[in-house]
């Protein structure tokens, strides 16, 4: 055996060496990044998906007065559109336009998308505003048809 098969051994245990320590700083440099995005990004999606169920819940709460708005009493409609008309300066467009969409429900008043001119209307209106029920003249509907029809009987 020559000098050089003997240092070969040890030359590749030394590479292989190197090789697995070099592998274990590119896991731990690998796992550092994945826990710095982590910390970087957990937070802001927890954040994100906050504001997106709070916008959510206030719509909802918004399509609930819409369509119980003709059993509510007027003291009631009026309390529900002063908690509305405080969000008009909200910063969350999803939330100032469910207030806009809330009080042009109740007020029938249509002063487009802006909400400084909604504010406007409501704090110089608000002491003397108070709701009517919306009256129509059209006829009243027409009976289902499906009841017409006599049991047993084709349509």
């Amino acid at each position: 055996m020559n000098n050089a098969d003997r240092q070969r051994p040890w030359s590749s245990a030394h590479e292989l060496h190197d090789a697995r320590r070099g592998l274990t700083k590119i896991r731990r440099r690998r796992s550092e990044r994945m826990l710095l995005l982590a910390i970087i990004f957990i937070p802001m999606m927890l954040y994100v998906a906050y504001v997106l169920g709070r916008s959510l819940l206030y719509m909802q709460g918004v399509l609930r007065f819409a369509t119980n708005i003709a059993t509510m009493s007027p003291a009631d409609v009026k309390v529900s559109v002063n908690w509305f008309a405080r969000d008009l300066n909200n910063n969350n467009p999803m939330i100032r336009n469910g207030a806009i969409t809330a009080l042009k429900i109740a007020t029938r008043w249509n002063l487009g998308g802006d909400a400084g001119a909604w504010a406007e209307m409501w704090a110089k209106q608000q002491p003397f505003w108070e709701y009517q029920r919306a009256t129509t003249n059209a006829p009243p509907a027409p009976p289902d048809w499906r009841k017409l029809i006599p049991p047993g009987g084709k349509p």
